[in-house]
């Protein structure tokens, strides 16, 4: 390739450099927006906005969440039988700390998709507060109505939900809800 100028491809180089580590962080970060906050509706600190599972490891939230995810043995039959139908497969959880259909299934959920192997790309999860919005995640009034709400879409779009509490188990419902897909 020809420059202009000798150091011209360098320079250009460096200055990418600089901005991808100044920006980086930012952008990440920008994914990543929880918080936790007093809800006073519930009397007690919950969490608030995009998190991430690692948000759950943290007091006051680790105790419950451990004991659900640990708990939790997804049927390997039925992972089996889901792992072939993943292909552009999303999963939105909007979930609470302060409701207990929460705490039980938000770890299960959880397990099943680390071990569908299913990404960190491909799992958004937003916590909401007591009337259930978060503005900043785009969760508003009338997003969901009940806590857990489990949003599995299909190439972007949205071909079911799990709300509160699986029919028969988490996995089957998922597997149900991608084989009418």
């Amino acid at each position: 390739m020809y420059y202009l100028y000798p150091n011209e491809n360098k320079t250009m180089r460096l200055q990418i450099l600089v901005l991808a580590i100044l920006i980086g962080p930012t952008v990440v970060l920008a994914q990543h927006t929880n918080k936790i906050i007093f809800d006073e509706m519930v009397n007690q600190n919950i969490l608030y906005g995009k998190v991430i599972p690692e948000d759950f490891q943290t007091e006051p939230f680790y105790a419950w969440f451990s004991m659900n995810y640990d708990s939790y043995q997804p049927d390997a039959a039925v992972l089996n039988d889901l792992k072939p139908l993943l292909k552009g497969v999303t999963f939105e959880l909007v979930v609470s700390t302060w409701c207990p259909d929460s705490k039980r299934e938000t770890p299960r959920f959880l397990k099943l998709l680390n071990q569908l192997n299913i990404p960190s790309d491909r799992i958004n999860i937003i916590a909401v507060n007591r009337r259930k919005v978060c503005p900043e995640a785009g969760v508003d009034e009338g997003y969901i109505d009940f806590v857990p709400t489990f949003i599995i879409r299909s190439n972007e779009v949205e071909i079911g939900r799990i709300i509160e509490r699986p029919t028969k188990t988490l996995e089957e419902d998922v597997l149900s809800i991608l084989k009418k897909d």
